[in-house]
């Protein structure tokens, strides 16, 4: 029996991500296939645009045997920390063959060969990264360069004559593809964890990351973007398989669609509790800089998305800004994430079907808690941890920021809808 998982966030779930799920079966031949998702919030550093049962529940109907949540420190950090989380999990269960990304590449071998350098850091790349940051240049930009120069010159006939290598443009396009880093850095992992799962990567087909336009294989950003509208176009249906489509007309302006203003009062409630600039600094992907600019146009606070382009500059991206303020408003700390230690504790499912046996796969092999009632959950981790305190507080901690974050989301969804008050503690998996 084998497993093939896939790492996703399903925001929503649409055609490309059928497409995915199809050929990873076709090209690793696997008995079953499951997911590590994102839950309600994600690494844009914003909400989902649709509930994370919902979006399991989108999923398994699409082909997926199970779902799993990536806890929510690891899925609003940069690329490299989603990335660890998600590979720690599926390391855990012990039993995944199978690891399956999309990228815009389309092949492993130059992905590979930037994720060993990245890992094994050789002399060359190191000094010619020193030389770049020397020389003033960022470190994204440092980082390419000397990732340029260590390819290009490289004996591997193999890489070196790649035609992405012949030209400076294509190899920066290449680098700033939000797929392919996603891809290098789940490469990385899979790497520094000694981890058995065999990669297998599949070109992303369709519409480009940033097209908004409608289309049989477009974005998610397409989706969200025209979900965003006082009434629902008819023409969803060509982007998303019948699943999504159904839960999107059930479910439209009752519960979904939720976007980062749905918190702008939320926010803004954290940020006037503030007294000065170093309490921020406690809150992951918070720097000196940017604590200073958060602190120093609180008043001038409006809204969320606002103040976002009121706080970024050229040397603070959005994306930096994003992650900072969706830490500060769930309360995800620093230390709530250690530098080094990107694990995962356990593993929560979030939906199955019925009519596999994977999950029982899962748990005679897994080596982490394999949790399905957050309401047993805690004594559950008690037992599984009774020997180890430390981890045992670890996965309580990683348990608990997954559930607040959870009712906050919600609680959003109730003021924007006025919908019933929601407990995450009554909440069962999907099961199809």
């Amino acid at each position: 029996m084998s497993i093939t998982a896939i790492i996703a966030e399903y925001n929503p779930f649409h055609n490309g991500h059928l497409y995915q799920i199809q050929e990873a079966k076709k090209l690793t031949g696997c008995d079953h296939i499951i997911a590590v998702m994102s839950g309600n919030f994600v690494q844009r550093g914003e909400p989902a645009v649709m509930d994370k049962f919902q979006r399991s529940f989108c999923a398994l109907s699409a082909g997926l045997d199970a779902v799993f949540e990536l806890p929510v420190g690891f899925s609003t950090a940069s690329a490299e920390a989603f990335a660890a989380g998600a590979i720690s999990l599926l390391n855990g269960l012990g039993c995944v063959d199978f690891l399956c990304f999309g990228s815009e590449y389309g092949s492993l071998d130059l992905l590979k060969m930037i994720a060993d350098i990245l890992v094994s850091e050789p002399d060359s790349y190191l000094d010619g990264l020193r030389q770049s940051l020397k020389n003033g240049l960022s470190f994204p930009a440092s980082r390419e360069n000397s990732l340029w120069n260590y390819l290009k010159n490289i004996s591997d006939s193999n890489i070196s004559s790649l035609p992405i290598l012949s030209d400076r443009n294509s190899f920066s396009a290449f680098l700033s593809m939000p797929n392919n880093i996603l891809g290098i850095e789940y490469l990385k992992s899979l790497k520094k964890s000694g981890s058995s799962i065999t990669p297998v990567t599949i070109r992303r087909k369709g519409n480009d990351y940033h097209d908004l336009s409608l289309s049989g294989l477009c974005s998610a950003s397409a989706i969200r973007n025209v979900l965003n509208t006082e009434n629902l176009p008819a023409d969803i249906k060509i982007s998303v398989p019948e699943s999504t489509a159904s839960v999107i007309q059930d479910q439209y302006h009752i519960s979904l669609p939720v976007y980062i203003q749905d918190f702008s009062m939320m926010l803004r409630y954290r940020l006037l509790n503030l007294t000065c600039p170093e309490e921020l600094l406690a809150y992951a992907d918070v720097s000196e800089d940017l604590a200073r600019r958060i602190f120093s146009f609180k008043s001038d606070y409006r809204d969320y998305s606002s103040f976002i382009s009121l706080v970024k500059t050229k040397n603070v991206t959005e994306s930096n800004v994003r992650r900072a303020l969706i830490h500060i408003l769930l309360g995800i700390r620093k230390t709530d994430m250690p530098q080094g230690n990107e694990q995962v504790f356990f593993a929560r499912l979030l939906g199955m079907r019925k009519n596999t046996n994977v999950l029982s796969i899962i748990k005679k092999n897994s080596r982490l808690p394999i949790l399905t009632k957050p309401a047993d959950a805690c004594s559950f981790l008690i037992k599984h941890y009774s020997d180890d305190n430390f981890l045992l507080s670890e996965s309580r901690r990683q348990l608990s920021d997954s559930i607040r974050s959870s009712e906050i989301f919600h609680g959003a969804i109730c003021e924007k809808y006025h919908s019933d008050p929601y407990n995450e503690f009554r909440q069962s998996p999907v099961i199809l």
